[in-house]
């Protein structure tokens, strides 16, 4: 079973992304079983990487939790694994919110880095182009934030089973 994991924490950058996203969560995860040890693989500070579920609820809170109905394959985003976190695009974030809060233009985030992901960029790596997560079809990984996707999971009874 391969699920969409949301978090949160007190540090002030989870703070900040709540706020610019209006959300409960600031982190997406994909969440999966190794050889029987349910584990985390996901895009944080360090980089893309594969944290035990029990190590990572030591310190941060579950915000929600959904299985993702479709048969996806991870290894698209497996392969990322080591991929730099993309620092910068978290202020391309937050300027393009505003931008469209304020102004309703939209906008691209020019500080998103190629060779570097965010968390809700990198868990769109299960389903890129939308082929069998049909929710996920159109999304632009540069625009896209957990809020966005925690959003899409709890209307889409289709392709996401809350756990």
């Amino acid at each position: 079973m391969v699920t969409l994991v949301f978090s949160t924490d007190s540090s002030f950058v989870a703070r900040a992304i709540r706020f610019f996203t209006r959300s409960r969560c600031s982190h997406v995860m994909i969440g999966l079983e190794l050889e029987g040890i349910p584990v985390l693989l996901h895009s944080t500070a360090g980089g893309v990487q594969v944290t035990p579920r029990r190590l990572w609820f030591k310190s941060n809170r579950m915000v929600d939790e959904y299985r993702i109905r479709p048969e996806v394959d991870v290894r698209a985003a497996a392969e990322k694994l080591g991929q730099r976190y993309d620092y910068v695009a978290l202020i391309g974030y937050a300027l393009l919110i505003v931008a469209w809060r304020w102004f309703r233009v939209k906008v691209k985030n020019v500080l998103a880095s190629p060779g570097a992901v965010v968390c809700s960029e990198f868990v769109l790596e299960l389903d890129r182009g939308g082929d069998l997560i049909v929710e996920w079809r159109g999304l632009d990984p540069e625009r896209t934030h957990a809020q966005d996707l925690l959003a899409i999971c709890e209307r889409s009874p289709g392709s996401f089973e809350r756990v």
